[in-house]
Formats: structure tokens, sequence, C-alpha cells
């Protein structure tokens, strides 16, 4: 499969630029499984060229609440009609009754499969739109938070909303 080998080759040439070649195996793994969940996103919810997909990450309940609040300047800023929002589905629960729209769609997802999807965008970036709400993925940047008066609204508007 051509694509199994990009992604493949992908993981090989960011393991081997880190040294990590024991986790090859693994992270392809994850990615392939990853790529499996997002043709599933793409059959139940059509993403186009004026979707975005924002994946959440964090359980922090005030990086998520503020991701929410900030979503509709950053769709705008990036001319989007439509957000995807992969959520741990614990997480999801309470806020998808109260904030789910037309123009924002939840998509409640495992741990496991949001992990795995972020898998396959540090191997491939297979969508034109992708924030990710995290200060540990994709790279991690928790450290930034509180330093030189960057405040968590700060970050996910000028870091992760870009």
């Amino acid at each position: 499969m051509i694509l199994s080998a990009t992604i493949q080759a992908a993981i090989s040439e960011r393991c081997w630029l880190e040294g990590e070649n024991e986790l090859k195996t693994a992270e392809m793994e994850m990615a392939v499984r990853g790529r499996e969940y997002w043709i599933h996103m793409k059959e139940r919810y059509i993403p186009d060229e004026e979707t975005g997909l924002v994946i959440m990450q964090s359980e922090d309940q005030e990086m998520i609440d503020t991701a929410l609040r900030l979503l509709p300047v950053y769709m705008k800023r990036k001319y989007l009609k439509r957000a995807i929002v992969v959520i741990e589905q614990k997480t999801a629960a309470g806020i998808e009754r109260e904030r789910n729209s037309d123009a924002v769609i939840f998509a409640a997802a495992q741990q496991k499969e949001i992990e795995d999807l972020l898998a396959y965008y540090r191997a491939v970036q297979f969508f034109h739109e992708i924030a990710v709400i995290s200060v540990e993925e994709p790279y991690g940047n928790a450290n930034i938070i509180g330093k030189e008066g960057i405040t968590l609204h700060d970050y996910v508007k000028d870091a992760l909303y870009v």
C-alpha cells in the first residue's frame, strides 16, 4: 500500500533524526490506526476546504474552555464555515449538548483514537487545516505558559490557532 509506505517513510525519517529507532514500529502502527480513524471521520462528517479540524488532546478544562471560546475567532481568521472538534468522550459529554451547532461539530473519541490521530498527523499532514489543542502534543510546549507574561489565552490564540 503506497500510503502505508509514505507513513512508514515519514516515521522512519523522524525516528532516525531523533535517534529513536525502537519507537518506529509502534509509532507506525498508531499512525496507520490514526489514518483509519481519519477515513472514518471523513465518511461521517464529509469535511471540505472550508472545514477545520481541531484535535483537543488536553483534558485541562480551562484550556478546553479557552479554545472553545476562541474557536469562532480562529474560524473567521481562517475563513472556515465549519470545524470538526475531536474531543475525548468523557470531556465531550457536557460540552456537546450546550455548544454543538451546524458550524461546530463535536466528534467524541476515545483517548487512544486521539493519540492515533496525532501519530498520523506527526507522520503526514493529512488535512489542510489542523489545530491541536494541547501543551503536550504534537511537540510539547507546556513550559511557555506563564513565562514573559504569556497567558493560557495568549497561548491558545497565538500558538495553537495559527
